[in-house]
């Protein structure tokens, strides 16, 4: 997986210049400031490019992201030393898979964004990566992460759809191509990205990549998180105050430590 996505980082950014990054901090600093108030260390699994990161970092806590694509830790890293005032050193990073690593330290967050748990697509893949969530929180620490909620997935169906972008570098035009693996509980979408180079007229190329993305159910949810150590506190329409419902794909949930 780690190939595709050292693909995907060099326009990474671009593709995705209209997502709210400010906003969804916020909500994550929010439901921190809900559940888990006295938070100051988080642990990000899967930071991508650390636009996530730098914005909690900005907001006074101290994050530490973990991705497994070194392209994508590389143009992190970058930001971070654009952002180095204003993050005071609250930002670090290391290359690992988080369905593998193991934890140094303990954190009072674990967080993991923009569908990240989505990607793990088998119990076993999905299974590791939240016990590693958990085996890197404190006793009394939570897990936020956010996900495509089946019952929504399987009402409003996924839809070919095309985005294009542009800098005075490049264009890059995407096209989404959906299917429903419903035996699988997975939405495999292949992408057709065409990039034009605008500086070397005439230097075009097209990458095709292949995205699975698991889609869940809250029962599911709670069964696993449960088996794991961690119990559900809270659950919700992504930055929204509303419940989970048919009207939107995305949802979140809050877990903590589960006293045994």
């Amino acid at each position: 997986m780690s190939e595709v996505f050292d693909d995907y980082a060099n326009y990474y950014d671009m593709l995705y210049q209209d997502k709210d990054y400010k906003a969804e901090s916020e909500f994550v600093s929010k439901l921190i400031h809900s559940y888990s108030p006295n938070s100051k260390c988080i642990i990000e699994l899967g930071c991508g490019t650390g636009i996530h990161a730098i914005n909690l970092a900005k907001q006074g806590y101290s994050v530490h992201g973990v991705d497994l694509s070194q392209t994508m830790l590389d143009l992190a890293e970058k930001r971070r030393l654009e952002n180095v005032d204003a993050i005071e050193g609250n930002f670090t990073h290391e290359l690992a898979d988080i369905q593998k690593f193991t934890p140094s330290e303990k954190y009072d967050v674990a967080i993991s964004l923009f569908h990240v748990m989505g990607y793990q697509t088998t119990n076993e893949g999905f299974s590791s990566a939240i016990a590693n969530a958990r085996n890197s929180l404190k006793e009394d620490g939570i897990l936020i992460f956010d996900f495509w909620y089946g019952p929504a997935v399987l009402t409003i169906k996924p839809s070919s759809r095309t985005k294009q972008y542009e800098n005075r570098i490049m264009s890059v035009v995407r096209s989404a191509r959906p299917r429903i693996l419903e035996n699988e509980n997975v939405v495999e979408v292949e992408y057709v990205i065409d990039i034009t180079d605008k500086v070397a007229p005439g230097n075009e190329r097209q990458l095709r990549e292949l995205h699975r993305m698991r889609y869940f159910f809250l029962p599911e949810l709670s069964y696993m998180l449960n088996s794991l150590g961690l119990e559900i506190i809270t659950s919700g329409e992504w930055l929204s105050d509303s419940a989970l419902n048919l009207e939107g794909w995305s949802g979140y949930i809050v877990a903590k430590v589960r006293n045994s």
